[in-house]
C-alpha cells in the first residue's frame, strides 16, 4: 500500500498537493465521526448517577448536544473540503496525464504505431485513465485511513481499558493478515483483468474501423468473433475477480466482526469481575459497534486498489 500512496503521489505531478491535502481532510472528517462516543460518555454518566439516587444535571442534555453539534459541522466541514480536493484534483491529473500522452505521441517515431495497436493507446487514454480518475483517490483515503482510524481508536482504547485494546488490536492483526492475502490475489488477477478490458476497447475499435470493408464483403459474422471472444474473455476475467475477492472480503470482515462479538462479551465479564465500572462497560458495548467501521471497508476496496496499481503499469509502459 505505502508502494502504491508513492506511486500514486508521482503520478499525479502537479496536483500532488490537492491529493494530499483530500487525505488529510478525510482523516479529520474520520475525528468528528468518533466525537459521538464522548456524547454517549456524558450522557450514560448522567444516567447512572440518576439511577444511584443523584440527580441528573440540565446541563448534561446542553453538553451532549453541543457535542453532537460539533461533530455533524465538523464532518459537513471536512468531508465537503475533502471531496472537492478529491473529485477536482483526480480530473484534473488524469485530463494532464491525458495531454501528456497525446504531447508524446506527437513525438515518438511513426515505427512506433506500426508495433503498437491504435486500441492499446486508446484503452490506455480511455479505460484505464478512467479507473485511476474514479476510483484513486478514494482507494487511498478508505485503506489509508481506515488503518490508521483504527490504530488511532486503539491507542485510545489501551488508555481507557487495556483489556479491551489489546482485544482490538488483536482482531486488527489478523484482519491485517487476511487483507494480505486479498493483495496476493489481487496481484495476481488484476493484470489479467485489465489486460481483458484492454483487448475489448481494442477489437471494439478494429471491428468499428474496419466497418466499411466488412460491409463491403459481407464479413460481418466472422468480423465480429473477435468481439465476441473480447466479451467472454473480459466477463471471465471480471468474474473471476469478483468471485475470488467476494470470498476472501467475507472473510476478512467475519474476523472483524468476531472481535466485535469477543468484545461485548468480555466487556460485562470484566464488570462483573470488577474491574470496570458500569459506565465505562456501558461505553465500551456502545463504541465496539464503532471501532472497526472504517475498516470494514478496506477489504471490498482491495481489488480495486490492485486494479489501480495495474493501471498505472500500462499507463507506465505507453510512456516508456
Amino acid at each position: 500500500m505505502i508502494k502504491m500512496i508513492k506511486r500514486m503521489l508521482k503520478f499525479s505531478s502537479s496536483k500532488r498537493n490537492d491529493l494530499l491535502a483530500s487525505f488529510i481532510f478525510s482523516l479529520l472528517d474520520s475525528v468528528f465521526e468518533m466525537l459521538p462516543i464522548m456524547a454517549i460518555l456524558t450522557v450514560l454518566s448522567a444516567l447512572l448517577t440518576a439511577a444511584e439516587g443523584g440527580a441528573m444535571e440540565t446541563s448534561t442534555i446542553w453538553i451532549s448536544l453541543g457535542i453532537m453539534i460539533v461533530s455533524i459541522a465538523g464532518r459537513i466541514f471536512f468531508n465537503n473540503l475533502s471531496c472537492v480536493k478529491r473529485t477536482l484534483g483526480s480530473f484534473a491529473m488524469c485530463a494532464q496525464k491525458r495531454l501528456e500522452i497525446g504531447e508524446h505521441m506527437k513525438r515518438v517515431p511513426m515505427g512506433y504505431f506500426s508495433e503498437n495497436r491504435l486500441g492499446e493507446i486508446a484503452a490506455a487514454a480511455t479505460t484505464t485513465l478512467g479507473d485511476i480518475e474514479n476510483n484513486a483517490v478514494t482507494v487511498l483515503e478508505r485503506v489509508a485511513g481506515g488503518f490508521i482510524h483504527a490504530v488511532v481508536i486503539g491507542v485510545w482504547l489501551l488508555f481507557y481499558e487495556w483489556h479491551i485494546g489489546l482485544l482490538m488490536f488483536a482482531g486488527l492483526a489478523v484482519s491485517m493478515l487476511v487483507y494480505a492475502g486479498i493483495q496476493r490475489a489481487a496481484k495476481r488477477l488484476s493484470p489479467k483483468r485489465q489486460a481483458a478490458q484492454a483487448n475489448l476497447v481494442i477489437c471494439f475499435l478494429e471491428y468499428i474501423q474496419g466497418m466499411g470493408v466488412v460491409k463491403a464483403f459481407g464479413l460481418g459474422e466472422s468480423a465480429s468473433k473477435a468481439v465476441d471472444q473480447a466479451v467472454r474473455e473480459s466477463a471471465k476475467a471480471n468474474i473471476a475477480l469478483e468471485r475470488t475477492f467476494s470470498a476472501l472480503t467475507g472473510v476478512y470482515q467475519t474476523v472483524l466482526r468476531v472481535s466485535r462479538a469477543a468484545i461485548l462479551v468480555i466487556a460485562p465479564y470484566l464488570l462483573l469481575g470488577g474491574e470496570i465500572t458500569p459506565v465505562k462497560c456501558l461505553l465500551l458495548l456502545v463504541s465496539s459497534f464503532m471501532l472497526y467501521s472504517s475498516v470494514e471497508l478496506v477489504g471490498s476496496m482491495a481489488s480495486v486498489a490492485r486494479v489501480i496499481d495495474a493501471s498505472l503499469d500500462r499507463i507506465e509502459a505507453i510512456m516508456d
